[in-house]
């Protein structure tokens, strides 16, 4: 399983959306270390559910962020977090329906692919936008 761990590389420069990604890497690598650890169902459920949870509370808080300050790519960007969530909602409907086949490496894999990726590329453009925004001010 791919491991994952917070740095300054992932910084976008706006507190917030800061804060939470890196909540997000914390849970990740907080549900692959329950994973690792041998924990039993109920314990990964709550894990599972806790990242769920939060990465939608973050993706409402980022796409007000990015309305707030006219981002031009909006809506793909919104287009992206919505094929996560689709992607998310199709491993939690596999983990509720079988447990104990869930592929669990695979999941922690897609989403700390998809986090780093995402934020490396996709978020640094609403960073470049704010800079580009805030220098014209």
């Amino acid at each position: 399983m791919r491991t994952i761990s917070w740095n300054s590389r992932y910084e976008i420069g706006v507190g917030k959306v800061d804060q939470q990604h890196q909540k997000l890497f914390e849970l990740i690598a907080e549900l692959r270390d329950d994973y690792a650890a041998g924990k039993n169902g109920a314990a990964l459920r709550r894990a599972l559910d806790a990242l769920l949870d939060y990465c939608l509370k973050h993706f409402a808080d980022e796409e007000a962020l990015m309305e707030s300050v006219q981002f031009p790519d909006l809506v793909p960007h919104k287009f992206e977090h919505e094929n996560l969530r689709q992607a998310v909602a199709d491993y939690n409907k596999r983990f509720t329906e079988a447990p104990a086949e869930f592929d669990f490496p695979g999941f922690i894999d897609f989403v700390t692919v998809w986090i780093q990726t995402h934020v490396l590329v996709s978020d640094m453009r609403i960073r470049d936008h704010v800079a580009k925004r805030n220098g014209a001010a």
